[in-house]
C-alpha cells in the first residue's frame, strides 16, 4: 500500500508525540514522586496529571496511526473501538478536572491559610472520583459507538442529540473548568498583591524596624538616634526566630485589615509612652519597659522571624502559581480550539448548512479539524515543557536519566558487537 505524504507526515508526529510524550510524562512522574519527597502533598496532583497526560499519550497516537494506516478500516473489534474512542476526549476531561482540583488547593492555600490542607490521601481519593464522574460522563458516548461495515463511529439517533452531545463536551471539558479556574486565579492575585503590600521588606526583612525608625525620626528623641546611629541601635533588637514562639507565628497570619489596624495601634502607643525602646540594654528589665512589652504585644507579633516566613511563603506561592498558570494556559491553548470547533461544526451540520452547503465545506472543515487534533495532542507534552522549564532540578535529573538510559544502551550495543566479532574471528 502506496501511502500520500501528508498521511507519512501525520503518522511521523503522531510518533513523536508517542515517544515524547510517553518518556516526558514517566519522568515527571518520576521526578515528583520519588525526588521530591521533602515538599508539599501539592506535587501528587502533578504526578495524577502527568499520569493523564501520558495515557493520551500513548491511547490517541496509536488510535490515529491506526486509522491511517488502515485508511480508517476498523478489523479489530467493537469493544476496541469503543475503549480507543472515548479514552483520548476521558484524558483529557480528566486533565481540565484535576487543573480545577489544584487551583482549588493554591487558592485554599494562599486565601486561607487555616484552613485544613489537602493530605495524601484526600488527593487520591479526590483524583479518583474525578476519573469515575468522568468516566460517568462518557457512558452515553460508549453505547452510542459503533462499527458499521468495518468503520468506527459515534452513531446520533438525530443531530439534535449530535448537538448536545458536543455542548455538553464543551461545557464539561473547557468552560466550567475555566469559570472555575479564573475565580481561583482572580482570588489569589488580589489576596498576594495586599499581602506583597504589607509584608513588602527590604534589608532588615522588619516591618516593626522600620515603624519604629520612623516613628523616632519623628519624636524629639531624634537626636539621640542621630548620636548612636541607626544601625547600631537597630542591631540591639534581636531578630532571631527562635524567641518567636508557636503562636506568635501562627497569629502572624492575620488578615490584612486587622494587621493595618494593629500596626496604627502600635505607632500610636510607641509615641505615646515616649519610651527609649531601642535602648534595650538599659530597660529591658524595666517596670515601664514590661508594660510597653504587653501594650505592643500584638504588633510584636509581627516582627522579623514571622515576616521573613510570610515573605518566603508568598514567594514560594508566586513561583507555583507561576507554574500552575503557566500549566493552565497551555492546556487552554491546546484544549479550546478543538472543542469550540467541533461543537460549531455540529452545530451548522445539523441546523444552518444544506446539502450542497455540506459537500462544499466540509472536507475544508475536516482538514481543520485534524490539524486541531494535532493541537490537542501536543497537550500531552505542554506540562514536560513548563516543568522543563521552570524546574531546573528535573531538567537536571530528565538529562541524568537519559544519559544513564543512552550510556547502558551503547554499552550493551557494544557489548553484542564485541561479542559477535570475537565469535567470527574464531569461527
Amino acid at each position: 500500500m502506496i501511502y500520500h505524504w501528508s498521511v507519512i507526515v501525520r503518522i511521523v508526529f503522531y510518533v513523536i508525540f508517542f515517544v515524547c510524550g510517553l518518556i516526558g510524562n514517566i519522568m515527571i512522574v518520576l521526578f515528583f514522586s520519588i525526588k521530591m519527597k521533602k515538599t508539599s502533598h501539592f506535587r501528587w496532583f502533578i504526578v495524577h496529571l502527568a499520569i493523564a497526560d501520558c495515557f493520551y499519550a500513548v491511547v490517541s497516537p496509536i488510535h490515529l496511526i491506526y486509522l491511517l494506516a488502515t485508511n480508517e478500516k476498523w478489523t479489530i473489534g467493537t469493544e476496541l473501538c469503543k475503549i480507543l474512542t472515548i479514552s483520548g476526549p476521558l484524558s483529557v476531561n480528566v486533565s481540565a478536572w484535576i487543573l480545577c482540583l489544584m487551583g482549588y488547593e493554591r487558592y485554599r492555600v494562599v486565601c486561607h491559610p487555616f484552613a485544613r490542607r489537602f493530605s495524601k490521601k484526600m488527593i487520591h481519593i479526590s483524583v479518583g472520583l474525578v476519573w469515575i464522574a468522568c468516566i460517568g460522563l462518557k457512558v452515553f458516548t460508549y453505547i452510542r459507538i459503533r462499527v458499521t461495515n468495518n468503520e468506527c463511529y459515534v452513531h446520533f439517533n438525530d443531530v439534535m442529540e449530535q448537538t448536545v452531545n458536543a455542548g455538553l463536551s464543551l461545557l464539561a471539558e473547557g468552560i466550567v473548568p475555566f469559570i472555575f479556574l479564573t475565580y481561583y486565579f482572580v482570588r489569589v492575585t488580589i489576596t498576594m498583591r495586599k499581602r506583597s503590600l504589607l509584608f513588602e521588606t527590604k534589608d532588615d526583612n522588619s516591618v516593626f524596624m522600620r515603624s519604629e525608625c520612623l516613628s523616632k525620626q519623628s519624636s524629639s528623641s531624634s537626636s539621640v538616634l542621630h548620636k548612636k546611629g541607626p544601625e547600631s541601635n537597630c542591631n540591639k533588637i534581636s531578630l532571631n526566630s527562635e524567641h518567636v514562639t508557636k503562636s506568635k507565628q501562627q497569629l502572624s497570619f492575620n488578615s490584612d485589615n486587622n494587621l493595618l489596624r494593629v500596626e496604627q495601634k502600635a505607632e500610636i502607643d510607641i509615641k505615646e509612652s515616649d519610651v527609649n525602646i531601642y535602648d534595650v540594654s538599659k530597660k529591658l528589665k524595666s517596670p515601664k519597659w514590661e508594660s510597653l512589652k504587653i501594650k505592643q504585644s500584638a504588633f510584636k507579633l509581627v516582627i522579623s522571624p514571622s515576616f521573613t516566613r510570610i515573605s518566603s511563603l508568598n514567594k514560594a506561592d508566586r513561583a507555583t502559581i507561576i507554574v500552575f498558570f503557566m500549566t493552565v494556559l497551555m492546556f487552554m491553548i491546546t484544549t479550546f480550539p478543538e472543542r469550540i470547533f467541533y461543537f460549531v461544526a455540529c452545530y451548522l451540520f445539523s441546523f444552518r448548512f444544506n446539502k450542497e452547503q455540506i459537500f462544499k465545506y466540509g472536507p475544508a472543515m475536516k482538514t481543520v479539524n485534524e490539524w486541531l487534533g494535532f493541537l490537542l495532542l501536543s497537550g500531552c507534552l505542554s506540562d514536560v515543557i513548563v516543568y522543563s522549564g521552570k524546574y531546573p532540578d528535573f531538567r537536571q535529573q530528565s538529562y541524568r536519566w537519559i544519559n544513564y538510559i543512552i550510556t547502558k544502551l551503547t554499552s550493551k550495543l557494544n557489548f553484542r558487537k564485541k561479542n559477535n566479532e570475537t565469535s567470527e574471528s574464531t569461527l
